[in-house]
């Protein structure tokens, strides 16, 4: 996995992103040879956990959006890939890129989005320095998909500035700020949709 260390390195020294309304780093989160295998090792749906948000509730009680918490008694492949994205070096790549400072507490976990998902535009909790997401899709057919960041204008509603794409192997990274304002605009999800985020607490 020494690989995966040099390729995210090499990857945020590209400057890939935007500065404005907040700094957000665009990348290919994996080497080329190692995205097959994240597809390929995906849980089946029974292994996660719904979330309990607001924003992911049906009106039934159930949740749009399942979570699999990447720990000890994970599978082999994701307990060495979180290994390596929680460790310190990882954590120097990042926190040299997006400028945060103090100490943090990583932790990784695979998303799985259902059809009603959707999540308000919202900067991220204050507990948090950095959010990062890397995008799961097997192909290009859910490329619509992808999260939108948001400027908050004067009267309090929000303008969409830039969405991505929802495409294999991409994904984005920021410092948690008050206005880092990132949420959802899509409309329907036909198939699953699959993501890791990894997150940096503070303290």
């Amino acid at each position: 996995m020494r690989s995966l260390i040099d390729h995210l390195d090499a990857e945020l020294d590209k400057a890939k992103g935007f500065s404005e309304p907040f700094p957000v780093h665009f990348l290919k989160p994996f080497p080329a040879d190692l995205y097959p295998a994240a597809i390929e090792n995906l849980p089946d749906d029974e292994l996660y956990e719904d979330l309990v948000h607001k924003d992911a509730m049906r009106a039934d009680g159930t949740s749009t959006r399942k979570m699999f918490s990447i720990d000890e008694y994970a599978p082999v492949f994701w307990r060495d890939l979180s290994f390596v994205l929680c460790g310190s070096e990882v954590e120097e790549v990042f926190r040299d890129h997006l400028g945060f400072e103090g100490p943090v507490r990583a932790f990784c976990r695979l998303f799985r989005d259902f059809a009603g998902y959707r999540i308000s535009p919202h900067p991220d909790s204050s507990k948090k320095a950095m959010t990062a997401q890397f995008y799961l899709p097997a192909d290009e057919t859910q490329a619509h998909l992808g999260t939108s960041f948001f400027s908050r204008l004067p009267s309090g509603d929000f303008q969409e500035n830039c969405r991505l794409s929802f495409l294999p192997n991409t994904g984005y990274c920021f410092k948690v700020t008050d206005n880092s304002f990132h949420g959802t605009k899509f409309s329907e999800i036909r198939r699953p949709r699959d993501s890791l985020i990894l997150t940096y607490y503070k303290g």
